[in-house]
């Protein structure tokens, strides 16, 4: 994660329209104290993945999505990372075998 949160650094904040993603909550072992706490101005990360057709995922700010949800918000802050970033910090899953792959499959969701 500390490598994700590092290339999202410098990237804008842009606004996540929340709703789509309420759905997963249930899903997600969310602390529900913990959540209470967190900070809402604070941007969740997201990243499009080229493996799954350029789509996202939010991959940091489950806590602020449940928080903005209790609350009925539409939006939250975030940073996305583009699907060469999201592969530079990949850890493990789907074709990490080769960069050139992942930004051939960018270039074709362009």
């Amino acid at each position: 994660m500390t490598a994700a949160l590092n290339a999202a650094e410098t990237l804008p904040v842009k606004r996540l329209p929340a709703e789509p993603l309420y759905p997963w909550l249930p899903v997600i072992n969310v602390d529900k104290d913990y959540a209470a706490s967190v900070d809402l101005s604070r941007p969740v990360l997201v990243a499009e993945v080229a493996d799954m057709r350029g789509h996202t995922i939010l991959i940091d700010g489950w806590h602020r999505l449940y928080l903005a949800y209790t609350r009925g918000l539409a939006h939250l802050p975030c940073k996305v990372l583009n699907p060469e970033q999201e592969f530079s910090v990949r850890v493990f899953g789907g074709r990490k075998g080769s960069l050139g792959r992942a930004r051939a499959a960018a270039r074709r969701l362009r």
